[in-house]
């Protein structure tokens, strides 16, 4: 959290285009910037700052929690007065974490989707075939002339075109002209 509240504190001196000073209680968070190891929250909040002058100065200070530093207490307070506060908006800075096994092998799953799910009205032998066809992995001429060249030609039958599936579904002309 402190790491994350640096990046803001970061995000809004880099938009201003001013030079600042961020003043953190925080060893832990100030160690993990000086390191480059932040937390994967910290980056998204800095990563999705809008590129800004790296030449302007952005001091990051360590104090002693509640030091009598000008400010700091009232710094303090409205940190606390924010923390509190129930917040109806969506933080996109911080989803929600998935920690279930189920919940992680899900989110793999979706991830790796490349095609929607075949039509429920579908049989099985006809979405294995859908999919076939948008992998292209349907056996046609093609294919089987490489495993066996002695038995099957890689040419279509009605235009002498090469009989891929897209071919033999979209592109012929002749096939085209029979439907």
């Amino acid at each position: 959290a402190e790491e994350a509240a640096i990046a803001l504190a970061v995000s809004h001196i880099a938009r201003s285009g001013k030079k600042g000073t961020i003043v953190s209680d925080s060893q832990t968070a100030i160690r993990n910037y000086i390191r480059g190891r932040i937390a994967p929250a910290a980056f998204r909040i800095l990563s999705s700052t809008p590129s800004w002058d790296t030449t302007i100065p952005i001091r990051l200070i360590w104090t002693p929690a509640h030091a009598e530093l000008e400010g700091n207490e009232q710094a303090h307070e409205l940190a606390c007065e924010l923390a509190n506060q129930v917040d109806d908006q969506d933080c996109s800075f911080f989803p929600v974490p998935i920690t279930s096994y189920r919940d992680i092998l899900n989110y793999y799953k979706e991830t790796r989707k490349t095609y929607p799910e075949p039509h429920p009205a579908l049989g099985r032998h006809q979405a294995t075939i859908l999919r076939q066809i948008q992998t292209n992995t349907l056996p046609n001429p093609v294919l089987f002339s490489k495993i066996h060249p002695d038995l099957y030609a890689p040419t279509c039958h009605t235009c002498g075109g090469w009989a891929t599936i897209k071919h033999i579904l979209w592109q012929c002309p002749r096939a085209q002209k029979d439907s």
